[in-house]
């Protein structure tokens, strides 16, 4: 929230920057990639800073988020720079059919802002994720290792395989964002409910791409 002491109202444009491109706080410190900046680095400077203004305009809170409790080794951030080194992809892999604008609008918002790869893409012992398996599904303790092994569950395949939704049309996936129903009128469920309900502010335009 916008305020001064306990949240990012003291922030510059700069040190918003950094922390949605680069994964650094205002003081240089890495921040743990559940921040999920190696997505957001793809984002224009334009929209990441459209991001900024929007929240400077929300009310403040003055409440003190906890510390991290993480076990060694993964409570030492300094490690985070060697992670960043092997894992950050700097650059969104290149459309594998003939570009069209509505396409390239697609993979901004999936790669960028939206972040579906953040969990619907399987990761290794590291966190890192494994680009070859993209959108290829999870299991949910990969994304969150230290949940309840009790809620854990499969979060799908979203890719045209066999296994994912390769029986949805374009027009599924739209309305699926926008309603929360599949093809087969089963409704989303966990947190893709509240993704959901975020992808129906959008304009059907984007939902399309």
């Amino acid at each position: 929230s916008p305020d001064a002491d306990f949240g990012i109202g003291a922030w510059t444009d700069l040190n918003f920057f950094n922390a949605m491109a680069r994964g650094l706080s205002p003081d240089n410190k890495h921040y743990y990639p559940a921040f999920p900046y190696t997505n957001y680095q793809h984002m224009t400077l334009e929209d990441l800073l459209d991001l900024k203004a929007f929240l400077d305009t929300l009310p403040s809170s003055s409440n003190n988020a906890t510390d991290h409790q993480l076990a060694f080794p993964y409570s030492i951030r300094r490690g985070l720079g060697l992670w960043k080194r092997k894992y950050l992809e700097r650059e969104i892999p290149a459309l594998n059919v003939p570009s069209t604008p509505e396409l390239e609008r697609g993979r901004y918002l999936v790669r960028g802002p939206a972040h579906c790869g953040a969990c619907h893409t399987p990761r290794d012992a590291f966190g890192g994720v494994l680009a070859d398996r993209f959108l290829a599904g999870a299991d949910s303790l990969e994304i969150e290792p230290g949940a309840d092994t009790d809620s854990a569950s499969r979060i799908p395949n979203i890719t045209p395989h066999d296994d994912g939704i390769s029986s949805w049309s374009e027009s599924d996936i739209a309305y699926s964002l926008e309603s929360g129903f599949d093809p087969d009128f089963d409704s989303f469920g966990g947190s893709m409910v509240h993704v959901q309900e975020n992808m129906a502010k959008l304009p059907a335009e984007d939902r399309a791409a």
